[in-house]
């Protein structure tokens, strides 16, 4: 039999427990890849014993990890039904991103302040319930019309579980600790879950538990008591209050809660809240991912598996390629053939073009740098992925964990006259500046695309030959403070 280099598949799922494999199927196989590879890696322990003579001691293999490389075309479902799950939303979730629905309100434009304009990346508050919001994909300006505004919610202290404006909020106020401005515009109707999906980064990771009725003890467990599995001795932090019977969410510590065992509150504060697990703990916003890839009929397997990167390629023209890059522990590889499947669903990738790209400095008027004439833009997220380390595991290790994490944007615009449009002098001189390019078939739901980025500060600038044309080569690094640096939009 002759192995076939160009025969490659790439399968993926989220795990129920972190480091335990689940077992893929077709259904698994979610994307079209392209430019696929695999780098096992071992750790190999040498000896160094002192020997007559010059022979090599024998090494021994410790842990094994294995990186997995590949890239799809970007592109949204085809079913409308389906836009909130778009076939590349595991991987984005295991790059540490938060994904909510695309919430939508109508504003009274005819109440804005004059002059007042709210873009995509813009933080609001409502008043009444305190609801925040990202504004995503919408364009706004005071006339007598009424507009429409969609958002994503956003509330980095509620840890993952923000809530949607309320219907009996008032307005929505757009003030000077997120965007240097103020505006408050009034609301006319809110409806929820408009369609499509939005991306946020997260720093910590979420689980969740079913538990029933506490039976010792105060009823409550409050966001930060520290509770503790009684058989599986598995720890984590509550991060929202829960009252009686109900779904708890917690930060892992270590370990996982098991199916039916009691569930202790062991904070400081002196709670004995006891409660009866009615269900293990299914990973939330941040999962691991089992991965097979294979090479014709050699299966790689891939468990506890974390996103590396994520890069957006974006050229004039030419359709999205994703590059991702994962790496996870590295199980024995074997021999199966690939799924015989089909991969549907997706719609047309979109091309970049008719795209709608902007810069903003912080002068007070939102969005007033044209770019020009841009001929790429690239978004990179790179997160700080190790190996968790544990003796009590097979191999040593437990799970791949993310550390930190870092984006970028690069874009190449021609030049133009600097007495105009001041590019030097805005890159150079700003301390910040936002950017935003949403681009794809705005008639297809589920199929446009939005960066975001509200704070943004310049690595580098340089010229550059773009055959024969004089170009811009332009890097940044998108800052937050909560989770907040960058958000990106499919709707």
């Amino acid at each position: 039999m002759v192995y076939l280099s160009k025969s490659k598949q790439v399968l993926f799922a989220k795990e129920s427990n972190p480091g335990v494999a689940e077992t893929l199927t077709s259904a698994d196989a979610l994307l079209r890849v392209i430019d696929v590879s695999f780098d096992p890696q071992f750790d190999n322990t040498e000896n160094n014993e002192a020997s007559p003579s010059f022979s090599v001691s024998k090494p021994r293999i410790g842990q094994r990890t294995s990186r997995a490389t590949f890239s799809f075309l970007l592109a949204g479902r085809s079913d409308q039904d389906d836009q909130l799950d778009p076939p590349f939303n595991l991987l984005l979730e295991a790059a540490g991103f938060l994904s909510a629905p695309v919430q939508k309100i109508t504003l009274d434009a005819g109440a804005f302040t004059s002059g007042t304009v709210l873009k995509s990346g813009q933080i609001f508050t409502a008043t009444g319930s305190g609801a925040k919001g990202i504004i995503v994909g919408s364009v706004f300006s005071a006339d007598t019309a009424q507009r429409t505004l969609r958002y994503i919610p956003y509330d980095p202290s509620d840890n993952g579980s923000p809530t949607p404006v309320d219907s009996a909020d008032t307005d929505i106020v757009v003030n000077s600790t997120n965007n240097d401005y103020d505006a408050t515009v009034d609301i006319t109707t809110q409806t929820p879950a408009d369609g499509g999906i939005g991306y946020l980064p997260l720093t910590k990771p979420q689980a969740e538990i079913t538990i029933g009725a506490p039976s010792v003890g105060d009823s409550t467990f409050l966001k930060g008591d520290i509770i503790k599995g009684a058989s599986s001795k598995a720890v984590g932090i509550c991060a929202e209050e829960i009252s009686g019977a109900g779904t708890l969410k917690y930060n892992p510590v270590i370990g996982n809660f098991t199916n039916g065992e009691i569930l202790a509150d062991v904070s400081a504060d002196g709670d004995s809240t006891i409660a009866t697990t009615s269900s293990g703990p299914s990973v939330g916003m941040f999962p691991t991912l089992t991965l097979w890839g294979f090479e014709d009929a050699l299966r790689y397997k891939m468990r506890g598996c974390i996103v590396e990167q994520v890069e957006f390629q974006q050229s004039s023209g030419a359709q999205t390629i994703v590059q991702i890059q994962v790496l996870g522990i590295l199980d024995t590889p074997d021999d199966q053939s690939p799924f015989d499947v089909l991969i549907s669903g997706s719609a047309a990738a979109p091309r970049f073009m008719s795209a709608d790209t902007a810069a903003a400095d912080y002068s007070g008027t939102i969005l007033n740098w044209d770019f020009g004439r841009l001929a790429s833009f690239n978004v990179r997220i790179a997160n700080e992925v190790s190996p968790r380390e544990n003796a009590a595991k097979n191999g040593g290790i437990e799970v791949m964990v993310s550390g930190g994490r870092a984006v970028t944007v690069t874009h190449d615009a021609e030049v133009v006259p600097e007495t105009t449009f001041k590019n030097f002098d805005k890159a150079v001189n700003l301390t910040k500046f936002r950017v935003r390019a949403g681009y794809g078939e705005s008639g297809n739901v589920g199929n446009y695309f939005v960066h975001s980025f509200d704070d943004l500060t310049l690595n580098g600038l340089s010229t550059q030959d773009r055959a024969g044309k004089l170009a811009y080569n332009h890097e940044s690094q998108a800052n937050g403070e909560i989770d907040d640096e960058y958000a990106f939009v499919v709707y």
